[in-house]
């Protein structure tokens, strides 16, 4: 409830920067604590906010949230199991990925596939 309030408190009733915002904070989340648990944390934040945007189409957030998860599991090796199965058949057949050098790789193209991501979602909703 206090990501939601503040993100509404934030945004000061803006539904784009909103939805934005949940996309990024997902990205974020998901990258340290994993999809699955990223997708059921902010689900609740989305329930809590979804009153302060009554009238709107807030079925974008559940794409937001979507989007940020799909695509933040991409930032660390432990953001998403299919990261850590790969890495495991990586060292098995003798190439050695460290969690840096993963890290290095996956922002950058994280950051590229959410800035293209918010784009979608602002032409197509809004």
């Amino acid at each position: 409830d206090i990501v939601g309030h503040n993100i509404v408190k934030y945004t000061r009733g803006n539904f784009p920067l909103a939805v934005s915002m949940i996309m990024w904070v997902s990205a974020l989340f998901t990258s340290v604590i994993g999809n699955v648990a990223n997708a059921a944390m902010v689900s609740k934040i989305i329930h809590f906010m979804i009153p302060s945007f009554e009238g709107l189409q807030t079925t974008t957030f559940w794409w937001a949230l979507s989007m940020g998860s799909l695509l933040g599991g991409n930032i660390t090796i432990l953001a998403s199991a299919t990261n850590v199965v790969a890495i495991n058949s990586a060292t098995k057949a003798g190439c050695k990925i460290s969690f840096g050098k993963f890290m290095k790789f996956g922002l950058v193209i994280a950051v590229q596939t959410l800035i293209a991501a918010n784009i979608y979602l602002f032409f197509k909703y809004f």
